[in-house]
């Protein structure tokens, strides 16, 4: 089935309005031909889900969008995913490969078909699911053309939310703050890491979430000392923690939530730890509006922990949006960090992630979801902001 080329029959079930989709994509346009590129080469699930509402879990085959700066885009995708382009997206050119093909010279042939054989192509190079013997192949397959990396276009749209989007996330949020109340509602002596996961993820589902872009992070006991912990059977004791980060998706839409139990009594060098967590926290809150640096919104939640005598070695917050397995997160896109001076923008919509581990002794993490307005920040996410003593 290489090489299919035909028109797609009037899209259904699109996640936003044409009109929405048709300016995204003229943005694109714009600083396609600002680059001197004649057709941008969009490679991540994201991205191509945020330009024509195309979805599929079964991204790790080789897909792309050819944005043209003027005319019809075109959809490239493995054979089976011809009835997702279909059914859910607006472009309506497209063509494919077979189990049979190789990628590349069925895209090449297809942009030749395009008149774009000769052209100066942009083309994304830090998607995860564009591997780099794909690039070579194109490269030999495309002699005659100028390929360029040409990362972060797409994403400079994605850090600003419109209305819909936020929509979305709102609802994320909703989901995510059930699920973490449905783990509290089990939280005691004798519950497992496994049923904390079950009931996380029931609660989600049902109300309505999808697959996360990653698995919730449940610890208990010792392995709440252990970064990113997935469930593996750990059971909860008395005077020991629980570490739960989770996060609830709707339309690929993410919003996360990170929270901290403990049975019993907080040791006195995690109480500590939770003031200087919850200090950052709340002063990071507070502060966020637009023409604040990244740097400056790092520093603000960094020097709260530092002053209680702590630090941790990852970032302050990051972009938050559309997700696909393995991760929730938008750290490309946006990201609160030491030296970043991007300014951050109305209609960010970022995860703010304080969490510091005390080897032997525990870890208090305390997160939330926040949209940044004209005004200042407001938080989405809607849990208990404190360690759960219980």
């Amino acid at each position: 089935m290489a090489d299919v080329s035909a028109t797609a029959a009037p899209p259904r079930g699109l996640p936003f309005s044409r009109e929405e989709f048709f300016a995204r994509a003229s943005r694109v346009r714009a600083k396609i031909a600002d680059l001197g590129h004649d057709a941008l080469i969009v490679t991540g699930p994201e991205n191509l889900y945020y330009l024509t509402g195309y979805s599929t879990p079964a991204y790790y085959s080789t897909q792309a969008l050819v944005l043209p700066r003027e005319g019809e885009p075109l959809m490239f995708v493995y054979a089976p995913e011809v009835e997702n382009v279909r059914a859910g997206s607006w472009v309506e050119a497209f063509a494919s490969y077979g189990p049979s093909d190789e990628p590349m010279p069925a895209l090449a042939r297809a942009l030749e078909r395009a008149g774009l054989a000769g052209a100066s192509l942009g083309i994304e190079t830090l998607s995860w699911f564009f591997p780099v013997h794909r690039y070579q192949d194109l490269v030999r397959e495309l002699s005659h053309a100028r390929l360029g990396a040409c990362d972060g276009v797409v994403e400079a749209g994605r850090a600003l939310k419109s209305e819909a989007e936020i929509g979305y996330i709102r609802r994320a949020a909703e989901i995510a703050g059930d699920a973490m109340r449905a783990a509290e509602a089990i939280m005691r002596p004798g519950v497992t890491e496994d049923e904390l996961a079950a009931v996380i993820y029931e609660a989600s589902l049902s109300r309505g979430g999808e697959y996360p872009g990653s698995p919730p992070y449940v610890s208990v006991g010792p392995r709440v000392c252990k970064p990113h912990a997935s469930w593996s059977g750990g059971v909860l004791r008395q005077g020991e923690q629980a570490y739960v980060e989770l996060s609830a998706c709707v339309a690929r839409y993410s919003a996360a939530l990170m929270r901290t139990f403990q049975l019993g009594q907080l040791h006195p060098t995690l109480q500590r730890l939770e003031e200087g967590i919850l200090t950052g926290l709340e002063r990071t809150i507070g502060a966020l509006r637009p023409g604040l640096t990244a740097a400056e919104a790092d520093a603000v939640c960094r020097d709260a922990v530092a002053a209680a005598g702590f630090e941790y070695p990852h970032e302050s917050g990051y972009s938050i949006g559309i997700c696909y397995p393995p991760g929730w997160n938008e750290t490309h896109v946006f990201n609160l960090k030491a030296g970043d001076q991007r300014p951050v923008q109305a209609n960010m919509v970022l995860h703010l992630v304080p969490h510091t581990i005390v080897p032997g002794v525990g870890t208090v993490g305390l997160s939330e979801t926040v949209l940044v307005r004209q005004q200042g920040a407001e938080v989405l996410t809607d849990f208990p902001r404190r360690v759960l003593v219980l």
